[in-house]
């Protein structure tokens, strides 16, 4: 409530309990989404939901931010 008092128009939050990396990967894509595809907030969590529950394998592995890309994440696109 302190972002709302203090003038935001919205605020979107997760209480949801799964692996640090996926929530990385939505919240990078749905920031992507919701900033570069003209989206409204309920539309772009929408297609980021989708987005992510239709991924590869390979995809999934794709879409980490380059700073969790490191040595780990270079043997696990290769892996896959």
């Amino acid at each position: 409530t302190g972002f709302l008092l203090a003038g935001t128009k919205c605020v979107i939050s997760s209480f949801w309990i799964v692996e640090h990396e996926c929530r990385v990967i939505f919240w990078t894509k749905f920031y992507d989404n919701l900033t570069n595809q003209g989206l409204d907030v309920a539309e772009t969590l929408k297609v980021t939901q989708v987005w992510l529950r239709e991924l590869t394998e390979l995809e999934y592995v794709q879409a980490f931010p380059k700073e969790m890309q490191g040595s780990e994440w270079e043997e696990r696109v290769r892996k896959v």
